[in-house]
């Protein structure tokens, strides 16, 4: 088994550092563009956590589960506890098995709703972002689901 962190954000490193701690699982920092040896930084630095392995080459959600899936496999891997935002965490986990993971999920950065208020109708900032998101997902899923049906 190993902890699989995906880049975006700080609740992700916080989560892996805890379960590694609980666990004491090896961990792996996947995200392209340099972002997988920043969180490897930041979880050595600030976490003083070991990172085994880093995937740098992805530029997605499909290639992070490929490529990690290649890494794993070299160390017998097949069970992973992935680590991600919890709106992101249904399609990188259908990714990841589609990749012949068996996947544990450990979503993080959940969106909590307070009662609604008047000026909750009222456009916002947040909700733009929070409605980018959730179309991301949608569409992001849709997507891969197509690609599988090609295949």
């Amino acid at each position: 088994q190993a902890i699989v962190v995906l880049t975006g954000g700080n609740g992700r490193n916080k989560e892996a550092a805890r379960l590694h701690l609980k666990t004491g699982l090896p961990v792996l920092a996947s995200g392209g563009d340099g972002e997988a040896a920043a969180i490897k930084k930041h979880l050595v630095n600030d976490f003083h956590l070991p990172v085994r392995w880093t995937e740098e080459d992805s530029l997605n959600t499909e290639q992070n589960a490929l490529f990690t899936a290649k890494i794993l496999a070299q160390e017998n891997i097949q069970t992973i506890i992935l680590v991600t935002h919890a709106l992101h965490m249904r399609r990188a986990r259908k990714m990841f098995e589609g990749w012949g993971l068996e996947v544990i999920p450990a979503p993080t950065d959940f969106s909590s709703f307070a009662p609604l208020k008047w000026d909750d109708f009222l456009p916002s900032t947040e909700g733009r972002k929070l409605t980018k998101s959730a179309l991301h997902e949608i569409f992001g899923l849709a997507w891969y689901r197509i690609r599988q049906i090609i295949r």
